[in-house]
C-alpha cells in the first residue's frame, strides 16, 4: 500500500470528514510548521479591519467567527500542498498558533480568553461538519472583496 492509499484510508475513520483530516501516531510525528503565530496575527489584524468595512460595528463574536475562518483557510492552504490530506497534527499546531496569535493582541485579559475559548469550541464544531470548505470559502471571499470598498 503506497502513502496516498494509507491516507484515503486513514481518513474514512471520520463519518464526515470534508478536510481529510488524518489523525495516525506517524503521519503526525511527520508534519509539524514552524512557528509562524506572527503572520497569523498579522494576517488576522489586516481581516479585521477588512471586517470592520463591511460589518460596523463588530463584536468578540464577529472577532471569533473570523479567527475561525481563517484558521480553515489556512488549514485548506495546508491540505492541498499534502495530497489533499490534512494530519490531525497540523489541525492542532495552527490551532495553537492562531491563539498564541490572539495572546499578541492589545485586548483585556478576559476578551483574550473569551475569544480564544469560543474559538476552541467554534472551530471544533466546523471541523467535520459538511459544507465547511465552500461556508469558508464564502467568507474568506467577502472579507477579500472588502479590499475594494
Amino acid at each position: 500500500m503506497n502513502y496516498i492509499q494509507e491516507l484515503q484510508i486513514l481518513s474514512k475513520k471520520f463519518p464526515i470528514n470534508p478536510l481529510s483530516i488524518v489523525d495516525d501516531e506517524r503521519i503526525n510525528s511527520e508534519h509539524n510548521i514552524p512557528n509562524i503565530s506572527g503572520y497569523f496575527k498579522n494576517d488576522f489584524m489586516v481581516n479585521i479591519s477588512l471586517l470592520k468595512r463591511i460589518k460596523s460595528p463588530i463584536t468578540w463574536n464577529d472577532i471569533v467567527e473570523l479567527l475561525v475562518y481563517q484558521t480553515i483557510d489556512s488549514l485548506l492552504e495546508y491540505r492541498k500542498n499534502c495530497f489533499n490530506f490534512l494530519p490531525m497534527s497540523i489541525v492542532q499546531q495552527v490551532k495553537n498558533q492562531m491563539k498564541e496569535a490572539v495572546s499578541y493582541m492589545r485586548w483585556e485579559e478576559k476578551d483574550k480568553s473569551f475569544v480564544t475559548t469560543k474559538f476552541d469550541s467554534l472551530l471544533d464544531s466546523k471541523l467535520f461538519r459538511a459544507g465547511i470548505i465552500e461556508e469558508t470559502m464564502h467568507y474568506m471571499n467577502r472579507i477579500n472583496l472588502a479590499k475594494n470598498v
